[in-house]
């Protein structure tokens, strides 16, 4: 089922935003459902009409919303896409009868505009574990909503399963198999083009070593809501669908736990790209990384990317960050200016006396919070930065030799506990040359810390690291923080986030 007020003269957005934000907190690197006992899983990013905010919807287990595992989708606001305040659950998974007629699970989409009518309204996609021929397979459900908030049932049907359903085209795709989450780009000539995560049937001649068949879905829609299903477009790995978006005269998609793919058109074939393939791997515990490209941000020079931080007790959604295709043609992962926003007041340095390591006062529910470091690498050619845990230290790392990030365990400053983990971004010919770095960090309401580490503006890999220790107000003891090699620490900052577990 769907909510609704069935208020007939609703509030403009700006004025819905301004009211909810009023009375709600609002969380940032990284927000969490405010229900502790609420579990989030997928992000889906929408930018309000003229500007006005941002909207997130999110995959969650809320125990008000019936049985099962992934049951309700939750909304979260923000006034700029940075500190999002949570609103509430905003579609229930189908259960008439818990016993008899329920579904097993509600699956995540995204919103997009309406286009069979000259009244401002959106759709809503996201998938079902039900009513796809009998078997426990899933198909595609739709909602609208005049303000983005409060959604129905898509006619006919709409008292029943959900509404309209978009299923399976078995010539094409595999009964029984994934049928979820659509992603949309502008087709030429008006509609839209739809990728989602599908089984295809294998092609003749097609190379695919995946019994769970190998592309994406692919349809087209005129209005946004009735769909026909098109022969898939790729690529030939199996994986879910993260996203679409248009970067130059390209198609790009992530697929397949974050790696990126790209079309000299939107209907294909997808194939890797040849730098940077892992746009956004999970070695670091971030999981289904999505592009928003023009019609998610309304801005065709803007393509933004969303996803979950898994920690061991607790999982949150990542800062927001730009995906951009640098003058050497590779596409990255890069700060969004948005996140300017996080910056707050600044916090003194505290030098320990008997070593190079660094410290503030921001401790215990000051790192519930969370600080800003930043400063420069030296021209050695290894430096970066290392953060005090309580299992000890971990570091990252900038080699201008070889143009990669390491990552990983540094119990003492400077020194690897193990192998660490490579992450190459292909940042090349940057050798001799002080770079600016920048740390997000902050720890979880369940303890571990979550870090994002940025070298001129380009992101290694947000990592999920044991708790990090802000050390003591008698810095002599301890230390917080420490660069690594030459590079040098010259700021920190509280982050413009609520002392408390959020």
């Amino acid at each position: 089922s769907t909510q609704s007020t069935g208020d007939p003269h609703p509030p403009t957005m700006a004025r819905l935003l301004a009211c909810l934000l009023l009375g709600l907190q609002a969380s940032a690197l990284i927000f969490t459902p405010a229900d502790k006992m609420d579990s989030m899983w997928d992000t889906w990013l929408y930018r309000l009409p003229h500007g006005e905010g941002w909207l997130m919807n999110y995959l969650v287990k809320h125990p008000g919303a019936g049985t099962g595992a992934w049951n309700a989708v939750s909304t979260a606001m923000s006034t700029d896409g940075v500190h999002f305040a949570d609103v509430g659950v905003s579609i229930t998974k189908d259960c008439a009868n818990a016993s008899t007629d329920c579904a097993g699970w509600l699956g995540s989409g995204s919103v997009w505009k309406r286009l069979d009518t000259p009244d401002d309204e959106w759709i809503m996609n996201f998938s079902q574990e039900y009513d796809c021929g009998g078997g426990n397979c899933q198909s595609i459900f739709f909602a609208t909503s005049k303000d983005l908030l409060r959604w129905v049932p898509v006619a006919p049907d709409a008292t029943k399963k959900g509404g309209l359903v978009f299923k399976y085209n078995t010539s094409l795709y595999q009964a029984g198999g994934r049928w979820d989450c659509i992603a949309v780009l502008p087709r030429p000539g008006g509609g839209y083009y739809g990728y989602w995560t599908a089984t295809p049937n294998p092609a003749p001649g097609a190379f695919c070593q995946s019994p769970m068949g190998c592309g994406a879905g692919f349809g087209m829609s005129d209005d946004g809501l009735h769909w026909t299903a098109l022969p898939s477009p790729g690529p030939a790995v199996h994986g879910d669908v993260g996203g679409v978006a248009q970067i130059g005269n390209q198609t790009f998609m992530t697929f397949g736990a974050g790696m990126m793919y790209h079309a000299d058109s939107p209907t294909g074939p997808f194939t890797a790209v040849g730098e940077n393939v892992g746009l956004l791997t999970s070695e670091g515990g971030s999981s289904f990384p999505r592009l928003w490209g023009q019609l998610y941000t309304q801005d065709p020079h803007l393509v933004l990317l969303t996803h979950t931080q898994v920690n061991k007790g607790s999982i949150y959604a990542g800062l927001v960050k730009q995906v951009v295709m640098g003058e050497d043609g590779v596409v990255r992962v890069e700060w969004w200016t948005g996140n300017d926003s996080l910056q707050g007041d600044g916090l003194e340095l505290l030098s320990n006396s008997s070593s190079h390591e660094l410290g503030t006062r921001c401790l215990g529910d000051c790192l519930l919070s969370g600080v800003w470091l930043s400063g420069m690498t030296g021209t050695s050619g290894w430096s970066g930065l290392w953060l005090q845990t309580t299992a000890g230290g971990y570091g990252f790392v900038f080699n201008a030799t070889s143009g990669a990030f390491e990552l990983g365990g540094m119990g003492e400053v400077g020194h690897w506990d193990s192998a660490p983990l490579v992450v190459d971004r292909h940042l090349v010919g940057l050798g001799g040359t002080a770079l600016e770095w920048r740390a997000v960090a902050r720890n979880s309401w369940s303890g571990d810390g979550m870090v994002e580490f940025y070298l001129n503006q380009v992101l290694a890999l947000p990592v999920s690291i044991g708790h990090i220790d802000g050390g003591t107000e008698a810095i002599s003891l301890t230390g917080a923080f420490a660069p690594i090699g030459d590079a040098v620490v010259t700021n920190a900052n509280r982050l413009t986030l609520p002392e408390q577990h959020l």
